[in-house]
């Protein structure tokens, strides 16, 4: 307003060009062409694409986390734990206890944050360069037969960071597969939690090779419970882009602005969830009801010829998914205990159960409470399924 009073030339007009932005002729030239438009070889470089943008984050978040927890454990927790000898029972619990504040919580955090970061730092180097309309256009075809279309696909990566996270960008979603993929990301995407305490026990087994079959289990079969309870989209519902879209060098400003809100939503909106979660946990290890609840459904797992001492962290799993963490008790000496079948069926229960409970009471807000007792309803069975089928195929002994 104030150049358009002034009606003069605005003083930053004339350093416009010095700053070289390049202009397109989109009449005459067209988008680059990858290999992810051929005919046949599209859709596995898509795939083989997807895998690396999300499995060289995770690795390397392995990698620091696993380098930064016995600095954590011996300069902070361990010094925590020495300041609350003398205090009382309950508070001792609520703050250093299985499920405390202190302890696991900030142990928790530093499995959990390096996922978000990295996870987050390659969704939006992929967003801001173009390359993840590339990718959900070759895959929509396959996508669709999911229920799912293209752009679906960018709110269950998001998912392997916080489920949260991902339910809200469900928005973005159309209305004919929103419900689906909501689903899926409860189903099939391990938030940073779940793969922080995956990785955490898989290694305290010594068999952290076990994580890339598991990986692998929950891709298929969140894809085979996405078609089964959702069905295929239908042809005239959703329909896709057929023109390519540009491609570009990443700008390190928009992809740090989309990194802030990713760890924005984290900070301000999933974490005090977990940490109001790790509070009433700790109240229930203390008042005695998860050892109770323990022994009474321990029977269920000799169902799957599993041992019943693995029943708190199934339980605790189902508050927050980083509660499986509590099996790594006495140096892990129970789980390395279990067999490979064992201790695959053991994380694949614990983690497919049922989605965290704050991604349910998410989902309740988003949608509403009738919706996200189907997808936990729905959820449950399919697990149990496979659980079943696993147990029977390749665990010969309790």
């Amino acid at each position: 307003m104030q150049l358009l009073l002034q009606d003069k030339p605005a003083p930053s007009a004339v350093s416009l060009p010095r700053q070289k932005i390049p202009v397109i002729n989109l009449l005459a030239e067209s988008p680059q062409q990858t290999i992810f438009e051929h005919r046949w070889c599209g859709k596995v470089a898509a795939i083989v694409c997807l895998f690396l943008l999300f499995a060289v984050p995770v690795w390397g978040a392995w990698l620091l986390s696993d380098f930064i927890q016995p600095v954590i454990d011996s300069a902070v927790i361990q010094p925590l734990k020495n300041i609350t000898t003398s205090w009382p029972d309950v508070l001792k619990t609520l703050f250093v206890g299985n499920y405390g504040l202190f302890s696991l919580g900030l142990y928790s955090f530093v499995w959990a944050f390096p996922v978000v970061v990295l996870i987050g730092l390659s969704l939006s180097l992929t967003d801001d360069s173009g390359l993840k309309e590339r990718i959900t256009a070759t895959l929509d075809p396959w996508l669709r037969k999911l229920g799912l279309s293209g752009q679906d696909l960018i709110p269950v990566l998001s998912g392997f960071g916080c489920n949260v996270v991902a339910v809200f960008q469900s928005r973005s979603c159309s209305r004919c597969t929103r419900h689906a993929c909501i689903s899926m990301i409860s189903f099939g995407s391990a938030c940073s939690y779940q793969t922080g305490a995956t990785l955490s026990l898989f290694n305290a087994a010594h068999q952290p090779w076990l994580f890339i079959p598991y990986l692998s289990l929950l891709f298929f079969t969140g894809a085979i419970h996405t078609r089964l309870w959702n069905g295929s989209l239908k042809p005239g519902q959703n329909q896709r882009l057929t023109e390519l879209t540009w491609l570009q060098w990443p700008r390190w400003r928009n992809v740090t602005w989309m990194l802030k809100n990713i760890l924005r939503q984290f900070i301000t909106q999933a974490m005090p969830l977990f940490l109001i979660i790790c509070i009433v946990a700790g109240m229930l290890d203390y008042a005695g009801i998860t050892r109770w609840l323990s022994e009474t459904t321990a029977p269920l797992l000799h169902l799957f010829k599993l041992p019943a001492e693995l029943m708190p962290g199934i339980i605790f799993s189902l508050l927050r998914k980083d509660g499986l963490m509590v099996l790594n008790q006495d140096g892990g000496s129970l789980i390395q205990s279990l067999s490979t079948s064992q201790l695959l069926l053991l994380v694949w229960l614990a983690s497919t159960l049922m989605a965290c409970l704050v991604t349910v009471f998410t989902i309740a807000r988003e949608i509403n409470w009738r919706f996200a007792a189907a997808v936990a309803g729905k959820q449950v069975l399919s697990s149990l399924v496979v659980a079943l089928v696993i147990s029977q195929l390749f665990i010969h002994e309790a």
